[in-house]
């Protein structure tokens, strides 16, 4: 039985910023216009509608206390520990080449994960378990939801994403994941789920830190026609 691939793909490659669109010609060049009556968009904050969730579904980790780095480790070894016994032909890490790549990931986000309250895990684990994200086993038929920390950590590595990419990029990201709809559904609950219970603080973060940096100072587009906004400098 192949490895369900339950990790939910978020990254994307952020090119630049857009701001609300403007005629550069009218307005000065470091002054972008802003307007108070345009509401701002906020993504995740509700589930999505039509979600199905199996009720009879049980996964360890809402049972159990927030995993650790170690637990997140462990979850990854054991996945391609059972990779090599079944696909000993295969190329796969090390352990100490998982674990670095892991522990960096881990590691770059760390006030996010300080930020994490008792209990959060367990409370993501228990809301999305019965998703059909979660489904699949291992090769040797451990099922994924019995497997310590491999729950909890979706929800760590979607806040941990958010938290490098933004709301906003995320969820462009999982508009486009699948052209099914139960696949999007489940994927988009995950991820409003990882918010709500393990990183609420990142619920109005649309714009990533290096993206408000590159965005402090506007020029007009050179070749920009009538209506068009501005670029950002450094974008």
């Amino acid at each position: 039985m192949e490895v369900a691939a339950v990790v939910v793909a978020v990254v994307v490659l952020v090119a630049g910023c857009s701001v609300r669109a403007v005629d550069p010609r009218r307005t000065p060049a470091a002054t972008p216009a802003t307007s108070s009556a345009t509401p701002k968009v906020r993504y995740f904050t509700a589930p999505p509608i039509g979600v199905e969730k199996n009720p009879a579904a049980r996964c360890i980790d809402a049972t159990l206390p927030n995993i650790t780095l170690d637990d997140y480790l462990a979850d990854w070894r054991t996945i391609f520990a059972d990779q090599r016994n079944a696909h000993p032909e295969g190329s796969f890490p090390t352990d100490a080449g998982s674990d670095a790549q892991r522990s960096e990931r881990w590691a770059s986000a760390p006030q996010i994960l300080a930020d994490i309250t008792p209990g959060a895990d367990a409370r993501f684990a228990a809301d999305v378990c019965g998703l059909s994200t979660i489904d699949g086993a291992l090769y040797s038929g451990l099922e994924l939801r019995k497997l310590r920390g491999h729950v909890a950590s979706l929800g760590r590595e979607t806040c941990i994403t958010i938290a490098d990419d933004g709301t906003k990029a995320v969820w462009e990201r999982s508009r486009s994941l699948s052209r099914d709809d139960g696949q999007r559904l489940a994927s988009e609950y995950q991820i409003y789920s990882a918010i709500k219970n393990v990183c609420p603080q990142l619920v109005d973060f649309t714009v990533p830190p290096n993206q408000i940096q590159k965005c402090s100072e506007y020029r007009p587009d050179p070749s920009a026609r009538e209506g068009d906004g501005y670029i950002c400098l450094g974008g």
